[in-house]
């Protein structure tokens, strides 16, 4: 095991002391601008090589979550929707009742046991 890591490690450094050879050989050449007071030259051109492809991965990632990611909150909207929707149509019936603007229809099912109550003491209380 260690000889497959000291040959890795071996063989990533040589290769990146190749690269940094050739592109300091070539820099007046094939790399534009003048690098001559810049110390981190050749760092600069391999962190641009890696930024790219880092580009191009996140790219290709957001372009295969994406659509998943649309998906699921939509459903979350949706259900929120519903929810709020819900309990916004409680609230109006409960202020309609309070305010004496509004009736309750007998066991429609989807009433709660808190309307009920509030529409039952309103009929109490118009009746004295």
């Amino acid at each position: 095991m260690n000889y497959l890591v000291s040959t890795f490690l071996i063989s990533f450094f040589g290769a990146l002391y190749v690269l940094v050879r050739r592109v300091h050989e070539n820099r007046t050449v094939g790399v534009s601008g003048d690098h001559s007071h810049d110390a981190y030259w050749p760092l600069n051109v391999i962190w641009s090589y890696v930024r790219g492809i880092v580009r191009k991965v996140y790219l290709i990632v957001h372009n295969l979550l994406a659509p998943h990611i649309e998906k699921a909150i939509g459903l979350a909207a949706s259900k929120l929707y519903r929810f709020t929707s819900s309990a916004s149509h409680q609230f109006l019936q409960l202020s309609n009742m309070v305010h004496g603007k509004g009736t309750l229809k007998k066991n429609t099912g989807t009433t709660s046991l808190f309307i009920r109550d509030i529409a039952d003491y309103k009929k109490g209380v118009n009746r004295k």
